[in-house]
């Protein structure tokens, strides 16, 4: 197994995973339903096993296949390219008037920078796009198609 559709296909309705890190790490796994986008699991051992948790395939590109199992990443952080930086610096800028959005609780420049974004390749700089988007904390792009933190990996359990 090495892609997303090996694993679709490994997870009919049955199939028992384990859960290998996580929340719920070393915990056993049914699959109860099965969608293109993700599954439904259930605890087979729980006496009653309620609603499920259900499991999203996001991206192929965040997610690593083996022949024993599969990793799923949150999307990771990366440096802006030199276009971006410079398309980052050129938005509009206006000292006064965001003094007066700041002092009569109007939006004036958030319009115009949206307008700025608003249909180009840089839109994720300003507002989340495909997935992708600036963090203003770090300085950085969160981008889906960086894999970031390790957020839950599986093995399968052959039936």
């Amino acid at each position: 197994m090495e892609r997303l559709s090996d694993v679709k296909r490994y997870l009919k309705v049955g199939a028992m995973v384990r859960c290998t890190a996580g929340p719920k790490s070393g915990k056993l796994r049914k699959v109860v339903k099965v969608q293109s986008n993700g599954i439904l699991v259930i605890d087979p051992e729980a006496a009653e096993p309620g609603r499920g948790s259900r499991l999203d395939f996001l991206r192929a590109s965040l997610l690593e296949v083996n022949e024993t199992g599969f990793k799923i990443y949150q999307p990771g952080n990366r440096d802006l390219t030199p276009e971006e930086k410079a398309f980052k610096e050129n938005e509009p800028r206006d000292q006064k008037q965001a003094e007066i959005d700041m002092m009569t609780d109007t939006n004036t420049m958030y319009y115009r920078r949206l307008a700025y974004y608003r249909g180009t390749e840089f839109e994720h700089l300003f507002q989340d796009k495909n997935g992708k988007r600036f963090d203003f904390n770090t300085k950085q792009v969160i981008d889906p198609a960086v894999k970031g933190d390790l957020v839950l990996a599986y093995e399968f359990i052959n039936p």
